[in-house]
């Protein structure tokens, strides 16, 4: 089984870098002698480095490299619980949703109103539909007003799911 620290970071690096994170995780993890079911402190430290190193500064803007290092240092601080790992699951399919509807610049635009809240690793379901409130006016300066609401009950849709 896999430890939930890995989990945590790709369920990262899926956020900002979509898809090809999987491949990065794999080959950083090799090169630092990561044990995916019981990963040391210290291991995840350097894979963290790594990441930062090789990948993030090739990949994404410098700009955003530190907020990415600081989501990730978050990641391997501690195993999560169950209730957690569900919280990981939902965001997991919020991104996967709205990172199809608007590609990756959804996902960032995501992260920035999360930060905006004070919204964290662990939400509730009050912050997860205020989020999608958020998410909504935003696309509603932006796009038609039936666009909005569609990705707004989607959202809304994923978090009642998820509920149950």
């Amino acid at each position: 089984m896999v430890a939930p620290q890995i989990r945590n970071i790709e369920v990262v690096l899926e956020e900002w870098m979509g898809p090809m994170s999987k491949f990065v995780l794999s080959k950083q993890m090799a090169d630092a002698n990561v044990d995916p079911n019981a990963p040391t402190q210290g291991s995840l430290v350097e894979l963290v480095d790594l990441l930062e190193d090789r990948c993030l500064h090739k990949m994404l803007s410098d700009s955003k490299v530190p907020a990415v290092k600081e989501d990730l240092l978050k990641a391997i601080k501690k195993p999560l619980n169950m209730e957690e790992e569900k919280a990981i699951e939902l965001n997991r399919k919020i991104n996967n949703y709205l990172r199809e509807k608007f590609g990756d610049v959804a996902i960032y635009t995501l992260n920035l109103e999360k930060k905006k809240r004070g919204i964290d690793d662990i939400t509730t379901t009050d912050d997860l539909l205020a989020l999608a409130d958020g998410i909504k006016s935003i696309l509603d300066e932006m796009v038609e007003e039936n666009i909005s609401t569609s990705v707004y009950n989607g959202l809304v849709n994923i978090i009642k799911e998820m509920e149950d």
